[in-house]
């Protein structure tokens, strides 16, 4: 074979192999941005009631915004009999939802804190709220 030949099969193969990297890049950034939400709002914890040893006395507060978006949060009243005005606000993690802290709800509790524990849209008991519709209204929200 000529060495015109062989260089022009080893461009051709170089630029097929180029191509095949290039279409597999661009379809794994449509497979990500298609399932991003899924991929990152896992949502998939079961509810967890907490130990009746813990005696929590949680209360599920339930409250809508404007725009008719439907929350709840769970408010955990301090141990002692002291009334004090001191509140932690508890936000838990993407992978979870309100039930899975109940050990840390009554960690603070027993420093004297009440908690709130409000649960995002679309998590556990709030599946008909699409996090489609409630994070692009929370983002307006934030606008004003």
């Amino acid at each position: 074979m000529k060495r015109g030949t062989v260089w022009k099969w080893t461009k051709r193969t170089l630029w097929s192999l180029g191509l095949v990297v290039i279409v597999a890049y661009i379809g794994l950034c449509v497979w990500v941005r298609v399932n991003e939400t899924r991929l990152i709002f896992i949502r998939n914890r079961p509810y967890i009631p907490p130990s009746p040893s813990l005696a929590l006395n949680q209360q599920r507060v339930e409250f809508a915004d404007a725009e008719g978006t439907k929350f709840f949060a769970w408010v955990v009243p301090n141990s002692s009999e002291d009334t004090s005005k001191l509140w932690v606000l508890f936000f838990h993690g993407s992978e979870e939802n309100v039930s899975i802290h109940s050990n840390d709800y009554d960690d603070f509790r027993s420093m004297g804190f009440s908690i709130m524990a409000p649960e995002y849209p679309g998590y556990l008991f709030l599946r008909e709220t699409s996090l489609f519709m409630a994070i692009p209204l929370e983002a307006r929200l934030q606008l004003i």
